[in-house]
């Protein structure tokens, strides 16, 4: 079992923008330079004697190795563009002019499509952002023609431009690269969402792109409150530019203000006991953490890991007693229902008894399943048999679901309910029963096609399988699988789990339409049964999917979705939410509708927390 191969491409589907407001134009020539005092490089971690950080389960880590000739060098730039967010962005602006320019010479400066020239240069657009907004605002070396500016060339200026503003860039990169303070930072950052208002004083938040800036700002909203007398939030995410706003971005002691927290008191009640219960998570505002830091033990990481993957394995002996419930119920309602009155549904007499199939679905499908967990199951009739009057009576999903639990009881299997509240409604034991395994039934079949798509991807690549189980053994320890609670549910983290592998590591999904109906779950085989993947794999997929989900990935912008479907369609699926995860099957289903800001800010944390954690770092 490899490694997923395939660089890190960037297929993260965004929302379907508001109306482009208009772009600010290039960057204008430096003013005077001022001498600025240095940006605080971050704190070098402390240095052991012989041994790294331990990690949580008490065993330490070899110290790491010195760093080679240059190599220290290197990360020190690394570490001083993330503490600085406005350089890093301007490091990526001169990265993205020289590569567009290199790629228009290339092609004889003649105009070519904006996606032709997007692969050619092979375009990032979760590192460099949206490749027409780029072109916009360095209009001055590119020219845009042809039907909806769909082409690009560079303009009759370009030599001289493309000088002066690499130029000014690196001159503006390297002052910024100093050490400056929090203020001068933030007057930097102000400056630059100021010019994205040049011709209207209303600007969509998503125009903004602050999603560049780096992690280390917190979010873009409580940014701007800061600066009252600048950006006025009160239709957010629309944001004004207030009226003489010019003399306080000139004032040399700009900065923040503190902004007055929510009143709690205000909220409603179950709100209110949720950021009570969670404020010192709530208070945290993770840092950028490097994954790719130089002596960092993978080996030992990914070794923990395996350990605690081996004590919740599939079990043959686990697979054959959840298939023996399976068909004991099947036999149970069979039994009953032949009991009562027949009746074709079309009037013709049939010779042929009815009967129902019972198919498992969930963790006991995809074989994440463990020996205490739920059977999940799904009763469908056979379509050519007879019905029972009473099965053709009721008018309802509920209805008929009351005529499955009153055969069951009938039959000794019991006490049951039936939970109608549910968006998908289910029998279950309304205690537990001694001697049987729990159980949900249900008539719904997306989550058996589902669960059969999951184990497909699991089965073409050990390492998703293998950080599935992971991250659900993780989340469920740390509490964060509550979907009851507003939190995630075990199917919107695996869904997370493959979004993640497709759309960062290049993982080729197999295709939906390959699981079209209910199928007969087949035991684990062989590779299902052991960890396949090397334990340094394994560790790196780990923390850098934790890396993804705290640093990167904006809920306010991506959707996560697998089933490559339209912006246009996420958008209308999100809605109002906060966080959107489209369910694959259930086209019309947002898995992430209960999670509201403050709840994804704590899986975020719990994220971050276990990330710091495994690098042998104390989490705050």
């Amino acid at each position: 079992m490899g490694a997923v191969a395939g660089p890190k491409a960037s297929c993260s589907v965004r929302h379907a923008h508001q109306p482009h407001a208009p772009q600010p134009p290039a960057d204008l020539p430096p003013s005077p330079p001022t001498k600025a005092p240095v940006c605080p490089a971050p704190p070098a971690p402390a240095k052991v004697e012989g041994t790294a950080a331990g990690r949580p389960d008490g065993t330490s880590l070899p110290a790491p190795a010195p760093l080679r000739d240059g190599a220290e060098a290197a990360a020190k730039e690394r570490r001083h563009a993330h503490a600085c967010p406005i350089r890093e962005k301007r490091l990526r602006d001169l990265k993205g002019v020289r590569a567009l320019v290199q790629g228009l010479r290339s092609i004889d400066d003649s105009p070519v499509s904006i996606a032709f020239l997007g692969k050619s240069v092979k375009w990032r657009r979760s590192e460099m952002g949206d490749l027409q907004r780029f072109l916009q605002r360095f209009n001055s070396l590119f020219v845009r023609s042809g039907a909806a500016s769909q082409e690009v060339a560079l303009s009759d200026a370009a030599p001289e431009a493309f000088e002066t503003l690499v130029q000014h860039l690196e001159k503006r990169t390297v002052a910024e690269g100093k050490r400056l303070t929090q203020a001068q930072q933030d007057r930097l950052i102000v400056e630059r969402m100021v010019s994205y208002f040049p011709l209207s004083n209303e600007v969509h938040v998503s125009h903004l792109e602050w999603s560049s800036y780096g992690p280390t700002l917190g979010r873009l909203q409580p940014f701007l409150n800061a600066f009252p007398d600048i950006f006025d939030t009160s239709e957010y995410p629309k944001v004004y530019l207030r009226p003489g706003s010019e003399r306080f971005i000139q004032d040399p002691n700009l900065s923040r203000r503190p902004v007055a927290p929510t009143p709690t008191s205000k909220l409603p009640p179950p709100k209110r006991a949720f950021l009570t219960a969670h404020a010192d998570a709530l208070a945290v505002i993770p840092k950028f953490v490097d994954v790719s830091v130089p002596g960092l033990n993978l080996t030992g990481i990914g070794a923990a890991m395996q350990d605690l993957l081996r004590r919740h394995l599939p079990t043959i002996s686990g697979f054959v007693c959840r298939e023996r419930f399976r068909k004991k119920v099947e036999d149970v309602l069979n039994r009953a229902l032949q009991q009562h009155q027949m009746a074709s549904p079309c009037g013709e007499e049939q010779e042929e008894k009815f009967r129902c199939k019972v198919w498992m679905f969930g963790s006991s499908s995809t074989g994440l399943f463990e020996v205490n967990s739920d059977v999940d199951l799904l009763v469908t009739p056979v379509a050519h048999m007879r019905c029972p009057q009473e099965w053709l009576d009721a008018a309802s999903e509920v209805e008929r679901l009351h005529v499955l639990k009153d055969r069951l009881m009938e039959s000794g299997l019991g006490p049951l309910g039936v939970v109608e509240s549910a968006r998908v409604p289910i029998v279950k034991p309304s205690e537990a029963l001694p001697g049987e395994m729990n159980f949900d039934i249900c008539l719904r079949s997306f989550g058996a096609l589902n669960s059969q798509y999951l184990r497909r991807v699991f089965q073409k690549d050990g390492l998703v399988r293998d950080t599935a189980l992971y991250l659900k053994h993780f989340a469920k320890d740390k509490g964060i699988i509550n979907s009851q609670g507003g939190l995630l549910s075990a199917y919107s983290l695996n869904i997370m789990v493959v979004y993640f592998f497709h759309c960062y590591r290049g993982f080729v999904l197999p295709a939906l339409s390959e699981v079209t109906s209910p199928e007969v779950v087949q035991p684990p085989s062989e590779q299902e049964l052991t960890i396949g993947t090397a334990p340094e794999e394994l560790a790196q997929a780990v923390l850098e999917l934790l890396q993804f989900y705290t640093m990167q990935f904006n809920p306010q912008l991506d959707c996560i979705s697998i089933d490559g479907r339209s912006q246009e369609e996420l958008t209308e699926l999100k809605q109002k939410a906060y966080l959107c995860v489209a369910d694959p099957y259930e086209r019309y289903f947002n898995l992430g509708a209960k999670i509201d800001a403050a709840r994804w800010k704590l899986i975020v944390v719990t994220f971050y927390r276990h990330l710091l954690e495994l690098m042998g770092e104390r989490p705050p």
